[in-house]
């Protein structure tokens, strides 16, 4: 499994944050939106049990994901940021 923290600039705050994965041809694999109270300055964890949107386990590999952090409360889009994943266990 694999937990995203992201950081931000507006603590202890509802957030709601979306964490989409991309294979490198930018296929999308998997994505999760949920909304909770930040811990200062990290969100709540996202957890990707590394399975794509059907149920199948995703390969070994490099992957792309891309976080969106908003405002829950006036849904004001905050940040957005990619950054590459690698996935090494079977």
């Amino acid at each position: 499994k694999a937990d995203f923290y992201i950081s931000h600039d507006r603590p202890d705050l509802t957030m709601t944050v979306t964490v989409e994965v991309f294979d490198l041809m930018g296929h999308p694999v998997w994505q999760k939106t949920q909304t909770g109270r930040s811990d200062m300055f990290t969100t709540m964890p996202i957890t990707w049990d590394l399975l794509d949107s059907g149920g199948r386990r995703v390969q070994r590999g490099i992957y792309i994901y891309r976080a969106t952090v908003s405002d829950a409360d006036s849904g004001e889009k905050t940040a957005t940021e990619s950054r590459k994943l690698a996935v090494t266990a079977p």
